[in-house]
């Protein structure tokens, strides 16, 4: 009834990493920000709000372009150093603790 065949790979499954080496050259080629506008937004006066209270503050649209723009390189830059913190050292994966330390020393 049922045929197996073996040892003939599926053509629907891309090897491993195929697809991450893939989402990585689509981000690094684009310009656009990689974080959504409005969640941003909503982060940014949430954080003023505890800071001064409820509508003390108010932003224009370019400002918190400027601080979402900001706050993503300073995040790509970061990744960047934990990455090449973790080659030198020989390890593949990085974790929320690599990037703590990344932030008082270097590798």
């Amino acid at each position: 009834m049922f045929a197996l065949v073996v040892g003939k790979a599926d053509a629907n499954i891309a090897g491993a990493g195929t697809v991450a080496l893939r989402e990585i050259r689509r981000y690094q080629k684009s310009t656009d920000l990689l974080i959504r506008k409005r969640p941003f937004q909503r982060l940014v006066r949430e954080i003023a709000e505890g800071e001064g209270g409820v509508g003390k503050y108010s932003f224009q649209s370019t400002a918190i372009e400027a601080l979402q723009e900001a706050a993503e390189c300073y995040l790509v830059s970061l990744f960047a150093d934990v990455n090449e913190c973790a080659i030198h050292a020989k390890r593949i994966t990085i974790r929320g603790s690599h990037s703590q330390n990344q932030s008082s020393k270097p590798c």
